[in-house]
């Protein structure tokens, strides 16, 4: 892989392992203040946890449910064909999920992290075989998974949002899982 591809893969697992990472939990200070630019009040951090609660965890059900069996399921059904294929994808290369049971292992934070653990072993691949079965088996994570709701949930989560980080983190999954797609059509992903 060239230095200029290097860098592109290098920048794409940074900002899938933030975007894994601010999915996942309410967001501290520094992480309002990567997204946007400015340091939060503490007014504007205890909205955006509440953001956070009523978007992605309930406490009854979340106006935008995280897991991809749930996006996918007309009744937004747990532990679906979807949560056993992203499982079984995560086993294929030693991965599993703390926890795994009891909370989906389709949530859109790990599906964005084994992307990132993907395209970080293709960075460091040893040879061309590694590389390309790398490669392969991203792409179809991908097309199988990722692809069918990943921009689409963003765009919902950013209409049901009701703070600005809430909608800028939206906005920069959707831009990120575009420049994914880009970069999984181009040489690289092949």
């Amino acid at each position: 892989m060239d230095n200029d591809a290097n860098l592109t893969v290098r920048e794409a697992v940074a900002h899938l392992r933030f975007l894994s990472q601010a999915l996942r939990q309410a967001p501290t200070g520094e992480m309002m203040t990567a997204l946007l630019g400015q340091p939060a009040t503490e007014a504007e951090a205890a909205e955006a946890a509440r953001d956070f609660q009523h978007l992605l965890e309930g406490p009854e059900k979340p106006l935008c449910p995280p897991w991809e069996s749930a996006w996918m399921s007309e009744d937004d059904l747990l532990f679906q064909r979807e949560t056993l294929e992203v499982r079984s994808c995560y086993r294929r290369h030693g991965l599993a999920i703390a926890g795994a049971g009891r909370e989906p292992e389709d949530h859109i934070a790990f599906e964005l992290a084994f992307c990132a653990f993907l395209l970080d072993g293709l960075a460091n691949a040893e040879d061309e075989e590694e590389a390309r079965s790398l490669s392969a088996d991203l792409r179809a994570f991908h097309e199988e998974h990722l692809r069918r709701w990943g921009v689409g949930w963003a765009r919902s989560l950013a209409e049901r949002a009701h703070t600005p980080y809430w909608r800028e983190l939206a906005a920069l999954l959707a831009e990120e899982l575009t420049a994914l797609e880009a970069l999984l059509g181009s040489e690289l992903g092949r």
